[in-house]
């Protein structure tokens, strides 16, 4: 047991939390196709729940969650 946590404490410790995580190929497909969905129910039902979510969040407009934690760290 305590070798398990000591090998888990090592390798938490050799992640480089300074840089941003990357994005899989597979986690931006999913997300571009809900993100098509979205858009679509959207232009049906403006009042739809989780069009509204993803559009307060700018999700489904041409700016990429990612691309507005970039620039707010470049600014800082």
């Amino acid at each position: 047991m305590s070798e398990k946590l000591v090998n888990a404490a090592d390798q938490m410790r050799k992640v480089d939390s300074t840089r941003l995580a990357r994005t899989g190929f597979k986690t931006k497909t999913y997300f571009h196709m809900v993100r098509m969905l979205q858009k679509n129910f959207g232009k049906q039902n403006p009042e739809y729940t989780d069009y509204k979510y993803w559009n307060n969040n700018g999700w489904t407009g041409p700016v990429r969650p990612g691309d507005r934690i970039l620039k707010r760290n470049k600014k800082s």
